[in-house]
């Protein structure tokens, strides 16, 4: 039922307010961030089809105020509101040409999908978009009715930012707290939420890196701070029993101009082939960990005795099997 009508923005969508909100308006503050559920509603034969529904994806859309959101009628819609406000935007024709695309990357990202490396019009008309409904859309372009509901506004330096919201000069003060953040989970045994704060230290360094040259000193220093990290985030994989995941962490580090020789990674990624049961990659890791440091026998030794238990097991098992299948009835 809608309350109240007005119009907003320079394309004077219409409003129509469904719940009015509470508490006084928010300041949307370029940088602040706006947590809201939006259903996309199109209008067909006086029906409202719902195209997507932020609420069936379990997760809330937020909106940086200020990024230049491709959609520009959302952030000004948004910007009208009160928190826990339901409202409806009748957005015209030219508001919305981009939706197809932008709702394309909001359902990849809920499903997993992984895309592709071009996301521009001309390339989803070519090759479609992957999903029938907005492929439809897209050669037959209508108004769109978005309906909002408004949780909460979070002004600057309220809420932990994401790595694509981030400037340079964030990202550079924000690798140290990831770092001491997941050393921290890991010690208390939270080693999932302490994989996330590796893996954004670790997104930070390599994105600024990007930026340098290689092999000038700031590319260097920046490649020399991925590999505690690294490390860091190979264990959370061996723990989690990811040993591929692992070996690659570690291959990573061996490669690079100060990691050469790591004793560490040798020794994880021996570890990992272990459990993998590739003895002949495992024992090539450790001996050469062993001949970079030797105090370390003892923990090797452990791990050969944890590799040949295995590969009995492995072996015992492979033999039942074998027996069952040449066992007469």
């Amino acid at each position: 039922m809608v309350i109240m009508t007005e119009k907003v923005g320079k394309f004077k969508v219409q409003k129509n307010i469904l719940k009015h909100g509470n508490g006084k308006k928010p300041s949307f503050e370029t940088g602040s961030k706006a947590t809201f559920h939006f259903r996309t509603i199109k209008e067909n034969n006086k029906e409202q089809v719902v195209i997507d529904d932020s609420r069936k994806w379990g997760k809330p859309f937020e909106l940086l105020i200020g990024r230049s959101f491709k959609l520009e009628c959302w952030e000004e819609c948004v910007a009208t509101m009160m928190h826990g406000e339901i409202a409806q935007f009748v957005c015209p024709l030219q508001c919305v040409m981009d939706y197809p695309t932008i709702s394309k990357s909001l359902r990849d990202l809920h499903f997993g999908k992984k895309q592709s490396g071009h996301s521009c019009g001309l390339h989803a008309a070519q090759d479609g978009l992957g999903y029938d409904d907005l492929n439809q859309l897209q050669q037959n372009m209508v108004p769109l009715v978005f309906e909002f509901e408004l949780l909460k506004v979070e002004g600057i330096n309220t809420y932990e930012k994401e790595l694509w919201q981030m400037d340079a000069s964030e990202m550079l003060a924000s690798i140290p707290k990831y770092h001491e953040d997941g050393n921290r989970l890991f010690r208390d045994g939270k080693i999932d939420e302490a994989e996330k704060k590796y893996a954004n230290a670790i997104g930070c360094l390599k994105h600024l890196q990007i930026k340098e040259r290689p092999g000038t000193d700031s590319w260097i220093d920046l490649d020399k701070q991925q590999i505690p990290l690294l490390l860091n985030y190979a264990q959370c994989k061996l723990n989690q029993g990811e040993y591929t995941v692992c070996i690659t962490n570690c291959s990573e580090v061996l490669e690079k101009i100060d990691g050469n020789n790591n004793v560490k990674a040798l020794f994880k990624r021996g570890k990992a082939h272990a459990h993998i049961l590739d003895e002949t990659e495992c024992r090539a890791d450790f001996d050469v960990a062993l001949k970079l440091d030797p105090s370390i026998s003892g923990q090797v030794n452990r791990e050969l005795k944890a590799l040949s238990v295995r590969q009995k097991q492995r072996d015992c098992q492979l033999s039942k099997h074998l027996k069952g299948m040449f066992e007469t009835e």
